[in-house]
C-alpha cells in the first residue's frame, strides 16, 4: 500500500551517448521553485537513499519544489555494464548533464544534494558547469547551492586493495583491509544491487581513471558539508568546509557513514540551507523525449 505521506513521482529512461540507459524520477504536481537534484552514493539507489529514508518528502514538504532523482549507471533501475571502461568521473558526470537536459531549462538555476559518492559527482558536476558557463555563448543550467554529505574531498576508492577485492568477489575470503572489507559489504548491501556491476564500477574508478586520484574541486557556490558525527571522513570534512569560498558544516550527532542518509538532522539542515537564498521560480517542463517506466 503506498503511504498517504508518499509524494507522487514519474520515472523516465535517458540514454546515454555509449549506450547505457539512465533511469531518474521528477516529482510530479504543482510546484515552483529552483529544482533539487538528488544523487545517491555507491551500492543503494534513488529509491532506497531518497525515497524511502524521507528525503523527497521532506524537501517537497519543506520547499514544494520540482526534485529530481537519479539511479547512477550501475544501480537501480540504470543499465549496469560490467566493463570497467564504461564507469569514469566523465561518463557518470556526463549522466547526470543528460538528465539535467531532459529536465531543467537551459540557464536556469538548480540546487544539487550528493553522498558519498554523489557528493564527489555533484562536485565535478560544478566545476563542468562552470567551465561551460565561461566557454559558452548560450549558458548550461546553473548550479545554485550544493549539500554535499558524507564526503571530505578527498580521493575515494583509491586505499582499496583490488587484489583482495576482486578475489571475496569470485568466491574468495572476507578481506582482511578494513576499506576493501567496507566496500564489499556496500556492495552486496542491496538484494537488487548488482555486485559484478558494482565490481566494474570500482575498478573503473579506482584503477584507471586520474580523476579519482586527486581531490575534489573546490565549488564556488555556497556550499554545506554534512556529516555523522562518527564517520571518520568528519575531522577533514571541518577543515575542507574551513576552505572552501562559502562553506559550513553541520554534524550529525550519533551517525556514521552508512547511517547518516536517513537522519531527519541531516533532512532538515538541507532543507533550510537551500531555502535562505533568494528564490527563482522555475517551472519544469515535461521531460524531453523520456521513455515512461511501468
Amino acid at each position: 500500500m503506498t503511504s498517504p505521506l508518499a509524494v507522487s513521482m514519474s520515472w523516465h529512461i535517458a540514454v546515454a551517448a555509449d549506450g547505457i540507459s539512465i533511469r531518474y524520477g521528477v516529482t510530479n504536481g504543482a510546484q515552483t521553485g529552483v529544482p533539487i537534484l538528488l544523487v545517491h552514493g555507491f551500492g543503494t539507489d534513488a529509491t532506497t537513499n531518497w525515497v524511502i529514508s524521507g528525503w523527497v518528502r521532506t524537501l517537497h514538504t519543506r520547499l514544494g519544489r520540482p526534485i529530481i532523482v537519479v539511479d547512477l549507471r550501475g544501480h537501480g533501475g540504470s543499465g549496469r555494464p560490467r566493463d570497467p571502461a564504461l564507469y569514469r568521473i566523465h561518463e557518470m558526470v556526463s549522466d547526470l548533464r543528460l538528465v539535467l537536459d531532459a529536465s531543467v531549462p537551459a540557464n536556469t538555476e538548480f540546487d544539487a544534494i550528493g553522498y558519498s559518492l554523489g557528493a564527489r559527482l555533484v562536485a565535478e558536476l560544478a566545476a563542468v558547469l562552470e567551465a561551460e558557463a565561461r566557454s559558452t555563448t548560450v549558458p548550461p543550467q546553473r548550479l545554485r547551492r550544493i549539500v554535499l554529505g558524507g564526503s571530505d574531498g578527498e580521493p575515494l576508492l583509491q586505499s582499496v586493495r583490488m587484489e583482495q577485492f576482486l578475489a571475496a568477489f569470485n568466491g574468495g575470503e572476507v578481506p582482511a583491509d578494513t576499506e576493501t572489507r567496507r566496500v564489499v559489504r556496500i556492495a552486496h548491501a542491496l538484494p537488487s544491487n548488482d555486485p559484478a556491476a558494482l565490481s566494474a564500477l570500482v575498478q573503473g574508478l579506482s584503477v584507471s581513471d586520474p580523476h579519482m586520484a586527486r581531490r575534489a574541486p573546490d565549488p564556488s557556490q555556497p556550499t554545506l558539508l554534512a556529516l555523522g558525527g562518527k564517520d571518520d571522513y568528519l575531522p577533514r570534512a571541518r577543515q575542507w568546509a574551513a576552505d572552501l569560498p562559502a562553506g559550513a558544516l553541520v554534524e550529525i550527532p550519533g551517525r556514521d557513514h552508512l547511517t547518516a542518509v536517513p537522519s531527519a538532522i541531516f533532512r532538515t539542515a538541507a532543507a533550510e540551507f537551500l531555502r535562505v537564498a533568494r528564490e527563482v521560480h522555475v517551472i519544469l517542463p515535461e521531460p524531453r523525449a523520456p521513455r515512461p517506466l511501468g
